[in-house]
């Protein structure tokens, strides 16, 4: 990996939890309509190399913005950022479910998935990223299952 970087961005459900090993600092919390998330996320977005994956990351992160605009959304999930061999990859990770968001050089192969531990084993789900309508869908399953 190239760049990794963990930021805690919701107060979350565990307020005394720490960051997972990804992560070298504790949990630090911001309200999700602080301009100092979607900042860090912009910063991270400007390490990405390849105009292709820049381009994705940028409309996860417009989706991003647009929710939290169109809802009263108070806290967001935690979230994982890093770069890997050109490819860009966010995760927001709950007890007992997480879901990333993989952005490629090749638009095809890139998307979001949800990895749920359901009945003892790992189901996974994964779809092709499509900003709002990915957004709705995320945000109603944390709703109900966080």
């Amino acid at each position: 990996m190239t760049a990794t970087r963990c930021d805690y961005i919701i107060p979350d459900i565990y307020p005394d939890m720490t960051c997972t090993n990804t992560c070298n600092r504790s949990c630090l919390y911001v309200p999700a309509m602080n301009s100092g998330v979607l900042m860090d996320l912009c910063n991270d977005i400007r390490q990405i190399d390849d105009p292709e994956v820049r381009m994705q990351a940028t409309n996860f992160c417009d989706a991003l913005s647009d929710y939290i605009s169109r809802n009263d959304v108070m806290a967001l999930p935690s979230l994982y950022f890093s770069l890997d061999e050109g490819d860009a990859f966010f995760e927001w990770i709950f007890d007992g479910f997480r879901f990333g968001f993989l952005f490629r050089n090749k638009p095809e192969e890139s998307g979001w998935y949800l990895v749920t531990k359901a009945g003892g084993r790992n189901e996974r789900f994964r779809s092709t990223f499509k900003g709002r309508e990915t957004m709705d869908y995320v945000f109603n399953y944390i709703r109900a299952n966080a």
